[in-house]
């Protein structure tokens, strides 16, 4: 039975009909189907999961936002690997959304801002981080009119 908490969230597979993700009080479950008991995935309890997403179009591709970062499968959330970003530290990941028009790029939500991350060759198999355009520019309207920033 799935913890006691509601399902904070919710994920589909896009390759296993019927196989869903589902976070709920800070674990990650896996329904093989959907007519099935959830399984407590092999993600460590103790990281505080906090969302979870499947690639767009690699097949047994899942990411895992915790409490202590970001966390990749490669198997359908059967096992996970620590991902680390070049010279970054992401602190708790609460939201993660692949890129849509090119899937080897991730955007990750965290407790030390937004990162642009591109998953890395076969061979390396980590994200890295991608360094925004200098020069950046924020705009705020408010009831003054608008104020320009410069983001760093």
């Amino acid at each position: 039975m799935v913890d006691e908490a509601f399902p904070e969230d919710l994920e589909p597979d896009r390759f296993i009909p019927g196989r869903l993700y589902s976070v709920s009080g800070r674990k990650l479950y896996v329904y093989p189907t959907l007519d099935s008991q959830p399984q407590l995935s092999s993600l460590p309890a103790q990281l505080g999961v906090l969302t979870v997403r499947s690639h767009v179009t690699r097949p047994g591709v899942v990411a895992a936002g915790t409490t202590d970062g970001l966390y990749l499968s490669r198997d359908s959330g059967i096992t996970w690997d620590r991902v680390e970003v070049r010279n970054a530290a992401l602190g708790q990941v609460s939201a993660i959304f692949f890129d849509l028009s090119d899937p080897s790029v991730l955007y990750l939500g965290t407790s030390q801002g937004a990162f642009r991350v591109q998953l890395g060759t076969a061979s390396e198999r980590r994200l890295r981080e991608s360094r925004p355009r200098e020069g950046a520019h924020s705009y705020i309207e408010g009831e003054k009119g608008t104020v320009q920033r410069l983001v760093p």
